[in-house]
């Protein structure tokens, strides 16, 4: 596992400073345009137009890979005895960003794929039915659940 510096909630701000917009605004920038420039449509003020979010996404793409990149560094040369890393797994909200997953292992040149986190998970039929990204902001939260199911504080 690796943590750097980069958040979805420091994206929403660049989005926010760089168009001039509330953060709710923003968010939902983040989540539906993503990485999908050309078919990008802001809504946000009351006004429908193309959003013009590439310079900002484009600096921040490469700042992420740039950690990933340093962090694959320091794990081959610190644990070189390991296996070596083939898939990275998204998690979180920024992680249900539109096309980040593709965007980011053509930056790193390793297979990126979100995570599941209803994976461990009996649903019920209604909920199996429903797409997975929109609970990966839900990670850490249900992963620490079934880590108390599994090892309870109190017995």
């Amino acid at each position: 596992t690796l943590s750097f510096n980069f958040s979805g909630n420091l994206l929403t701000t660049r989005i926010q400073q760089s168009l001039s917009c509330t953060q709710d605004e923003a968010e939902h920038i983040k989540i539906t345009c993503g990485l999908d420039y050309e078919n990008c449509i802001c809504h946000r003020k009351g006004k429908t137009e193309q959003c013009s979010i590439k310079p900002i996404m484009e600096q921040s793409m490469e700042e992420l890979a740039t950690h990933v990149r340093n962090g694959l560094d320091f794990l081959s040369e610190h644990y070189n005895n390991s296996k070596p890393i083939d898939t990275i797994i998204l998690s979180g909200g920024g992680g249900q960003m539109l096309f980040l997953d593709k965007e980011l292992e053509k930056r790193v040149s390793i297979k990126v794929v979100r995570g599941n986190p209803l994976s461990h998970i009996s649903l019920g039929k209604q909920l199996a039915k429903e797409q997975t990204r929109p609970f990966m902001r839900f990670t850490t939260s249900i992963g620490l659940g079934l880590r108390a199911l599994n090892f309870p504080f109190f017995q």
